[in-house]
């Protein structure tokens, strides 16, 4: 959200406070985010409201998640409550180091501890730099028409990922591959 601090402008609120952990499955997490999204809308009706979904609801493996159903819950909300809207679709967004539990910061995080890592061999993510998260709204915040993007340009295995971090921390790293995995 902080990347995002300088698209303030009175006429767009940018909601940017939603779930990043896709293993929640408390549902009162998943109220609170829904309930302080009314609340933004509530505040400002006319506003168009910037919303960040996320690329994994095209994910056969993760459809049934609390996560993603929540996600699909929220934009459903946004698309039905008759006010302008541009929702942006996340792949794995790569910004400062935090403690939020992202795959790139569990990945790190498994580096620097020397653990093995078990990754899904099949599997393909969409990194996407923050710096690029704001480009694409400065992009299309300003059409007309209400629009859902689906953010992502070239996708890499996760086996890339992990060696190219444990390359940038200077780390060597032990891989146990799973057969399976999809792309988003």
């Amino acid at each position: 959200a902080t990347a995002l601090k300088s698209l303030d402008r009175e006429d767009v609120t940018i909601f940017a406070a939603g779930r990043s952990n896709s293993r929640e499955t408390d549902p009162a997490v998943f109220d609170h985010e829904l309930n302080r999204l009314r609340t933004a809308i509530q505040e400002a009706p006319t506003n168009k409201i910037v919303y960040f979904g996320t690329a994994s609801i095209f994910d056969a493996s993760v459809q049934t998640t609390p996560y993603v159903i929540h996600k699909k819950r929220i934009e459903e909300f946004i698309t039905t409550c008759n006010i302008p809207y541009l929702i942006i679709r996340l792949p794995t967004v790569i910004g400062p180091y935090s403690l939020s539990p992202t795959l790139v910061n569990e990945l790190y995080r498994t580096i620097i501890h020397n653990r093995t890592i078990v990754i899904q061999g099949l599997a393909r993510r969409y990194p996407l730099d923050v710096d690029d998260v704001k480009k694409i709204v400065q992009y299309y915040l300003d059409a007309k028409e209400n629009l859902i993007i689906n953010a992502g340009i070239n996708y890499y295995s996760i086996y890339d990922f992990v060696f190219t971090l444990a390359e940038l921390l200077n780390k060597k790293v032990e891989v146990r591959s799973e057969r399976r995995g999809s792309v988003y």
